[in-house]
């Protein structure tokens, strides 16, 4: 997907190239990237107004960063 057609590409590149990615070493990499990316909008973003649905998708971007995480984290532990 092309950055170009993404509504906030500074940020969303980053978690779909995280979700995109297979490999759990370079997972891990890609989700400090992407976590990066999003705290640092999030601070830029949380108290202007009318940036409300870049924040509500930036709340939904954390989560999904949690849910992926907790996925790594079970995947990695099974192959203990």
């Amino acid at each position: 997907m092309s950055a170009s057609y993404l509504p906030y590409p500074q940020w969303l590149k980053p978690l779909l190239n995280a979700v995109m990615e297979m490999k759990p070493e370079i997972l891990i990499l890609k989700l400090k990237v992407a976590e990066t990316a999003i705290s640092d909008r999030l601070r830029d973003v949380e108290n202007r107004p009318g940036w409300k649905n870049e924040r509500l998708a930036l709340y939904d971007a954390v989560a999904r960063l949690t849910d992926l995480k907790k996925v790594l984290l079970e995947s990695t532990s099974l192959e203990d």
